[in-house]
């Protein structure tokens, strides 16, 4: 791509001369995306404050050693910008005050915020000489021959600690830790660096370069950096389309094709149909699947260019253009139907160009042969009537197209089913040229990929080995998809040596290849290496797996390439387990004795003789039932045994019972699972529930094979009976063990050991056989055999997930079923609220945005949930008594009663006696509530408050708080909410704002008087008690002023939190500084008491002191950040090491 085409008329380019650096679009084999060259450490690559003297800079570092000292002048803007930094001021917006007329001009207030100070950034300070001395001997550590880069670190690392503010320095600090290995800290220093001068687009262009080439950091970390880097560059110049093309080029490699879409818009919209933006936006479009769009894109292009013409060189329509054209006709629809236009338009867009538009002859044949780009007119061109011979000149037929468009020419028949005529066009590659000397290899390797591709596709493999074998002579590709094609095609043309060689080249350039294993392995199985076969089928069929999108997960499907890839492996794995499998004896028909008489004798051997080849001839009839369960059914036996025999030792820990185990567990859970008649939900059955067929079932394999109950069926009728009847075992295993031993293999799975970590094959197997259990009815519709099933299920599930971090799989489902189950329970609501404290929302791996991206993405206050918690608040209001009447507020309203869609009526099972049968009979009724549940109005109010909706909050913290007015949590949350609308801009605006503070500060005091009451009352219930002596006594003392004591700091700790939140640091500090205890043992995580539980529930622990450090570890991180933030560097430093630092 040229870049010159998206810098503006009479902009010079600020690049170096003659200076290419290979970048990652270039190992593709063809250029995608070109970028402006970036300087070189060895070739003067410090960019200093004069771009001409960079080399003059490296030849001669002493120069720089001649620069005078600073300007006091320049001293004193650092002073003052010291001073102002030190005071905190901050310049605000001021409403526009109208001039008054009678006032004469210059007498109104002198000065303002700035005092008469230059505004804007202040010039970088001149180098030191010492800055220069140590810069100099750094780049010749750089340069030097072998370089010395840790000897660099330390020299430019000081002299960046004399002046940080030059930028030079970094890149050479940067280049320093790359020559180490280090490209994660290299890539940081030069971030830094750049923001030492935010405002020089050069500087932040390097970062951008080097991002992309240094691959150190992981191709998606470097691609991220670089688009910051880009972001910076578009705040310099909103006009700089080089970098807004850059940022498009990369958000297109993130997979990022909107944001792309939208840059590549506005890059058309300043240069409309620039070829490299065109064919960017094609690309976009092609993995979009909008391919129309861009065709549109180009049609508009054409009609253009035909209206404008073709005679400006630099703005016309190219031959990459047609490529990009031709490319996007072949993929909008079906082969069969956009072939044979795509070679129509590449053929007419070709004459077009070439200048021989007015032979329109050419597309009457355009199908049926390629005459018209032969070299020569004879012996093809010549036949058609319509042609004159010298209308125009050879060079504009078969010489004048490039060969590019000849190689795609050759694909589109290869793929029309065209050979012949494919294989002219393609021979084109492999043609030294007339004079012999021209080796297309060197310049395009990657046509020859692409035909060899198109080839291989076409099953021509031994055409496509000609250009694979090609492009490894030269060494021109070295990728993972060259060395799978080559070993494809060579393990076609039975060159298995070869293609195993390949296949492990490809392995070194992508260790994770699904493709590369799985061929390797079936390339060991024919040479007879089949236990290593299966080592390496098995691990590619694991990595497949591993990929395989999880469906508790947003609606994210499997691609149909991996979906291949993978079931191949797998097939691979199962062919090579199958070879080294024990052979199974087989049941032939019995033969009747022969006798040794001289005539059957004859007869029997010419019968042998003839049956040698083809061996024995098995018994066409089927073996019974009987017979198969009996051996499945001492396999199973033998695994229950062995499981029993390692359970102790599994419990305790021992890695190699815990294997064993688990092997166990998984092929009870298969044969379990081979029962199809056990999942009626799988067979598309109406109902999950019991049904006849699983009873059936269910009773013939209860008990062993030799019992005559085993093949004894249910009774003739097609119910399913009483429960009483139901079978209560499976091959004589209780149906309460199999659910014992499918729950402890879960369980296992989702522990993680240091030989045994979690990994996504963990998680699969734990949902597979939580799923099992879930849609076997004998485990979730028989309560009789299995009490709780599905209870102890769903639970088992819930640890399984939060083991495995599945936030979705957990809050949208598991913790729903719980709330559907036992509507308006509020043991439901609590633990919905408990989970979410306890789940590791913050531990690794963190969410790429930090702590504020695990907000935002938090399922927790998702609108779902608010959605599901609301219609859990219109349940709860239909559910009151008729007769509800609120002390202070009344009736119910009306409007919380009505029917909204939204709305589910809550249903409880109630026993009764059929009053015509007798018999005991379930019946499901409306619940009936005598008071709204403060747990659930909470609840919904915490989602709306973590959302930011603090008002829509506040109106159901105000009802939990006419429920139960005594209860500080919520006074505390009500409190919380003014305080945080309060903080809001457009309250500022309103002039409501002191209004809601003193709201907030009001219940802030509610809430300290009622969480004192509550631990007075605590005090005096537990001073009621009878005590048997005097240590009874001085013990329950020591519980009453502990809880006491941790209830004020709490309260004070509260208090502190909500002053640092308005923004007053200073009364913040000095309420934090009240929980600074005076023995700082007590923070050592050690040494440190438990804390108690403040709830009423509970009594607190033994001690007095106890809580002498309760929030201080806290409080002091506080303060720290606050001293910080103050400029109190060395009360920030006192407060650390005292509070904060575990010796």
């Amino acid at each position: 791509m040229d870049w010159d085409s998206f810098r503006p008329p009479g902009q010079p380019h600020q690049g170096l001369e003659n200076q290419e650096e290979p970048g990652y679009y270039q190992s593709h084999g063809h250029e995608v995306l070109h970028r402006p060259p970036a300087p070189l450490v060895y070739e003067g690559f410090v960019p200093g404050n004069d771009h001409g003297h960079r080399h003059a800079e490296l030849f001669d570092p002493v120069q720089h050693v001649e620069g005078g000292e600073a300007t006091i002048e320049a001293a004193d803007d650092l002073v003052n910008d010291a001073l102002l930094a030190a005071a905190g001021r901050r310049g605000r917006a001021r409403k526009s005050r109208g001039k008054s007329k009678a006032a004469p001009k210059g007498s109104g207030r002198r000065g303002g915020w700035c005092k008469g100070m230059k505004l804007g950034p202040r010039p970088v300070i001149e180098a030191s000489p010492r800055f220069n001395e140590l810069y100099a001997e750094a780049v010749r550590c750089i340069i030097a021959q072998p370089p010395d880069p840790q000897k660099a670190i330390e020299l430019i690392t000081e002299a960046i600690a004399l002046n940080p503010e030059q930028h030079r320095a970094h890149p050479v600090l940067a280049e320093a830790h790359h020559q180490l290995g280090n490209d994660q800290t290299a890539i940081d220093v030069l971030f830094i660096g750049a923001h030492a001068n935010p405002y020089d687009p050069e500087a932040w262009q390097d970062v951008v370069q080097r991002c992309l080439d240094w691959t150190g950091i992981g191709r998606k970390a470097a691609l991220e950096k670089a688009v910051v880097g880009c972001s910076e560059l578009l705040k310099i110049d909103n006009d700089d389309y080089e970098a807004r093309f850059q940022r498009a080029a990369i958000y297109r490699e993130q997979g990022k094709l909107g944001r792309c879409i939208n840059e590549l818009n506005k890059v058309l919209s300043a240069f409309p149909y620039n070829s490299s933006a065109m064919e960017e936006y094609a690309k976009a479009c092609i993995e979009l699947n909008k391919i129309p769009a861009a065709i549109d894109l180009y049609k508009e292009a054409i009609e253009y260019y035909l209206e404008l013409g073709l005679g400006n060189p630099e703005d016309t329509f190219e031959w990459s253009d047609v490529c990009a054209y031709v490319d996007l006709v072949a993929r909008n629809g079906r082969y069969t139907d956009t072939l044979p236009v795509a070679i129509k338009v590449l053929k007419k867009l070709s004459r077009w160009l070439l200048g021989r538009q007015a032979e329109t002859f050419w597309d009457a044949c355009s199908l049926e042969h390629d005459a018209e780009f032969d070299i020569e007119d004879e012996p093809r061109r010549i036949s058609l009537p319509e042609y004159i011979p010298g209308r125009f000149p050879l060079e504009a037929y078969g010489l004048g197209l490039p060969l590019e468009l000849r190689a795609q020419l050759g694909i589109l028949r290869l793929r029309h089913g065209d050979r012949t005529e494919a294989l002219n066009h393609v021979e084109w590659l492999l043609d030294k040229g007339h004079d012999g000397n021209e080796d297309h290899i060197q310049n395009f390797p990657h046509l020859f990929l692409q035909v060899a591709i198109a080839l291989s596709d076409t099953k021509e493999h031994a055409e496509a080995l000609r250009f694979y074998e090609q492009i490894q002579r030269a060494g021109a590709i070295d990728t993972h998809t060259f060395w799978v094609g080559i070993g494809h095609s060579s393990f076609v043309c039975n060159k298995k040596e070869q293609a195993l060689d390949c296949f492990k080249r490809a392995l070194n350039c992508d260790a994770e290849s699904i493709e590369a294993k799985t061929w390797i392995a079936k390339i060991l199985i024919e040479k007879g290496a089949t236990l290593e076969a299966i080592d390496i089928a098995r691990d590619a069929a694991e990595t497949a797996q591993s990929r395989v999108p999880q469906k508790a997960d947003t609606r994210v499907y499997e691609r149909k390439e991996s979906r291949l890839l993978r079931e191949e492996a797998e097939r691979t794995l199962r062919y090579a387990e199958k070879l080294v499998a024990p052979k199974v004896k087989k049941r032939y028909r019995k033969r009747k004795e022969i006798d040794e008489d001289d005539a059957e004798a004859g007869t029997s051997g010419k019968r042998r003789r003839r049956r040698e080849h083809r061996g024995p001839r098995p018994l066409k009839v089927s073996r019974l039932p009987d017979e198969d369960d009996a051996g499945r059914h001492e396999r199973v036996m033998q695994y229950y045994t062995t499981m029993l025999n390692n359970t102790e030792a599994m419990r305790s820990d021992d890695m190699v019972a815990r294997g064993i185990w688990i092997d166990c567990a998984a092929s009870l859970l298969d044969d379990l699972r081979s029962n199809k008649a056990f999942f009626p939900k799988a067979l598309g059955k109406a109902s999950e529930g019991l049904n006849a067929d699983l009873i059936r079932a269910a009773i013939r394999l209860q008990g062993t094979p030799a019992n005559p109950l085993y093949r004894s069926s249910t009774p003739h009728d097609d119910g399913c009976g009483p429960v009483s009847n139901l079978p209560t075992a499976y091959r004589t295993i209780p149906l309460t063990t199999w659910l014992d031993i499918i729950l402890e293999y879960t369980l296992l799975l989702s522990r993680s050991s240091p030989s045994a970590p979690l990994s996504p094959i963990n998680r699969r197997l734990c949902y597979e056989a939580i799923n099992t259990a879930l849609t076997c009815p004998l485990f979730t519709h028989h309560p009789t055999a299995v009490p709780d099933g599905s209870f102890r299920i769903q639970l088992c599930h819930l640890v399984c997930a939060l083991a495995f971090r599945d936030e979705k799989l957990l809050f949208n489902n598991i913790l729903r079923w719980f709330m559907r189950e036992h509507p308006l329970c509020t043991d439901a609501y609590r633990l919905l609220g408990a989970i979410n404290l306890y789940f590791p929302y913050f531990s690794p791996p963190i969410h790429t945005g930090g702590k504020e991206g695990i907000v935002q993405k938090s399922v927790f206050r998702s609108p779902n949930a608010a959605k599901a918690m609301r219609r859990h608040i219109y349940a709860l209001d239909k559910a009151l008594i008729d007769d509800y009447l609120d002390p202070s507020e009344g009736p119910v309203p009306e409007f919380m009663r009505r029917e909204r869609e939204e709305t589910f009526t809550a249903l409880e099972s109630v026993e009764g006696i059929d009053p015509v049968t007798g018999a005991l009979t379930t019946t499901k009724v409306p619940i009936r509530v005598q008071e709204m549940d403060v747990v659930l109005l909470m609840l919904y109010g915490q989602i709306l408050y973590a959302t930011g909706s603090f008002m829509s909050a506040l109106n159901y913290f105000s009802r939990a708080r006419a429920v139960d007015p005594e209860n500080p949590l919520v006074l505390l949350s009500i409190a919380l909410c003014y305080l945080h609308q309060a903080m809001r801009r457009a309250e500022g605006k309103d002039g409501t704002r002191h209004g809601l503070v003193l709201m907030g500060w009001a219940m802030m005091s509610e809430y300290e008087e009622k969480r004192l009451a509550w631990a007075e009352r605590q005090t005096k219930s537990q001073s009621d008690e009878e005590m048997t002596g005097d240590e009874d006594m001085q013990r329950q003392q020591g519980k009453q002023d502990d809880l006491m004591e941790a209830v004020r700091r709490e309260i004070t700790f509260n208090r502190a939190r909500c002053w640092n939140m308005l923004g007053c640091a200073g009364l913040a500090k000095a309420e934090y500084e009240k929980l600074l205890v005076q023995q700082p043992d007590f923070l050592d995580p050690r040494l440190q008491p438990k804390t108690p539980s403040l709830n009423a529930t509970t009594t607190p622990t033994d001690g007095g002191s106890s809580n002498k450090g309760l929030w201080t570890m806290e409080a002091a991180y506080a303060v720290a950040n606050l001293c910080l933030a103050a400029g109190d560097t060395e009360g920030a430093r006192a407060v650390t090491e005292r509070y904060l630092v575990v010796e």
